[in-house]
């Protein structure tokens, strides 16, 4: 039982199973709260305080509690001033963001055994007070209603969410630590991989090829997000020209552009390899193809010569065909780029 205060409950509808898969991930990590908590990535993972059934007409539904937060990332980014019609955010900030996450990370992979799987810009900002987001609530007209209930608390308000911005920061004040949230779509180490229906916009290769799941495809995610964060947009935007919007084939189009034709040891693992690629490894739509790219943006000409070499080997270390070369969590912790 929590104590009396503001809360966030989530409750997963009966037929939406990335909802239900989250209940069981969250319940998971919960129970492995105990393990190791003096692990430094266990604060930056949204952790439930809470959990109780309510019955319904379909059935008995889980109910998470949590300690409310702030917008998602994404909102976040809007703070950031425009350039060149895009939010770029400085290599100070994505450093830190950085660090937080792959420590976060790093507790998921090895005490809880799971994988994230990110599917968008998610980790949120912790709120630095409820007072703030009971006044964000009011002066954004976000919906306040007073309920009384005979099964729960005699007096509870609750917030019905109506939108993810709560308005700018009080001056002088500071949101908390980003929180990884959202496992709709994580699996356990070991576990049966659920197949990737909609191109997401950062799908590891792994995912798209149909291959089992493992903790290089968070690592995969770790690298779009910075290279989202600062150059404003995202390094593989996979965008079809011949249907407007984007598609797996031109996602891994976008891929073979950059790195070449993935290792045959990848391809013969991917259920959707040969989708994609012949029995060969060439790729099956070689009109989608950019010739001649290379990694590389208008951002890092602003980073001085020691850094850009540094930015680039760190990502030239996540960005790969292959999960099992990747470099691993501990490894970008330590690397160079991070702690300069």
């Amino acid at each position: 039982m929590v104590s009396e205060g503001y809360y966030e409950v989530r409750s997963p509808a009966s037929t939406c199973k990335q909802k239900t898969n989250e209940i069981k991930v969250a319940l998971v990590i919960n129970a492995l709260l105990t393990k190791n908590p003096s692990h430094p990535g266990l604060q930056f993972l949204r952790t439930a305080v809470d959990a109780f059934e309510v019955k319904g007409q379909k059935g008995i539904h889980p109910v998470l509690v949590y300690d409310p937060m702030r917008e998602p990332l994404s909102v976040f980014l809007d703070r950031f001033e425009l350039v060149n019609n895009e939010r770029q955010c400085e290599p100070g900030f994505v450093k830190t963001l950085i660090r937080f996450i792959l420590s976060g990370l790093d507790y998921l992979h090895n005490e809880c055994g799971i994988v994230h799987r990110v599917e968008r810009l998610n980790p949120i900002q912790y709120l630095d007070t409820i007072r703030a987001l009971i006044h964000a609530c009011r002066t954004r007209k976000v919906r306040i209603s007073l309920s009384f209930s005979q099964q729960g608390p005699s007096r509870r308000y609750i917030i019905h969410m109506s939108h993810e911005d709560f308005g700018p920061l009080a001056p002088g004040k500071t949101v908390g630590p980003p929180k990884i949230h959202d496992f709709g779509t994580a699996v356990e180490l070991g576990g049966k991989s659920r197949p990737l229906f909609e191109p997401a916009s950062y799908a590891a290769p792994e995912i798209l090829l149909g291959c089992e799941d493992g903790t290089g495809s968070d690592i995969w995610d770790v690298g779009m997000i910075v290279w989202e964060l600062l150059a404003g947009s995202p390094l593989f935007k996979g965008i079809d020209p011949e249907f407007k919007i984007r598609t797996m084939r031109k996602q891994l189009a976008d891929l073979t552009s950059l790195l070449g034709p993935p290792p045959r040891s990848l391809l013969s693992r991917g259920k959707a390899s040969l989708s994609y690629f012949n029995s060969g490894g060439k790729f099956k739509y070689p009109n989608l193809l950019v010739q001649h790219r290379q990694l590389g943006a208008k951002f890092m000409d602003k980073m001085s010569h020691d850094e850009k070499n540094a930015f680039l080997d760190f990502m030239k270390g996540i960005v790969m065909w292959d999960p099992l070369e990747r470099k691993s969590v501990k490894q970008l912790i330590e690397h160079r780029w991070l702690v300069q």
